[in-house]
């Protein structure tokens, strides 16, 4: 939960289930959202969630792939192509999700994904983080904020 925390600042409001909350306080459940908040309205999007579903829509294989191996293969795919992928969650369903960069300033969109530490309601399995960017390791406290808010003032 941590490394997605990290993707907002502290008091940005997320919303985590069905509370919206100070990033700093969130705890895991089986919905985050890749937006802040402001009421009930979208303020801005940090990272859009691709699901399985989405990543394996109209994707095909040459050889026989689980769905497991199918999700890593087009995650492969848009690393290769240039995505600034953030995070890769498990959806506890033997596929995984893509949580990619959406880049500061830009419209908002919404997006929601599998949190990391919460549990799939129908299988139980816990979401796990499988792979996250170094800039998710960045504590609060260390990390520089200048670039996101001269995007936020339109400056950039």
């Amino acid at each position: 939960m941590d490394l997605w925390r990290h993707l907002f600042g502290r008091d940005d409001l997320v919303r985590v289930g069905d509370l919206c909350q100070a990033a700093g306080e969130a705890a895991p459940a089986e919905w985050c959202s890749g937006n802040t908040w402001s009421g009930d309205m979208i303020e801005g999007t940090v990272a859009v969630c691709w699901p399985a579903a989405a990543l394996l829509r109209a994707a095909t294989c040459k050889d026989a792939m689980t769905r497991s191996q199918a999700c890593e293969a087009v995650i492969g795919r848009l690393r290769a192509d240039g995505a600034e992928i953030v995070m890769v969650v498990t959806d506890g369903d033997r596929g995984l999700e893509c949580w990619l960069d959406h880049p500061p300033g830009s419209f908002p969109v919404p997006s929601s994904g599998r949190c990391p530490g919460g549990k799939n309601s129908r299988t139980e399995r816990a979401h796990r983080v499988v792979w996250a960017h170094p800039v998710t390791r960045i504590g609060w406290e260390e990390d520089d904020w200048s670039t996101w808010e001269a995007a936020q003032d339109g400056s950039q």
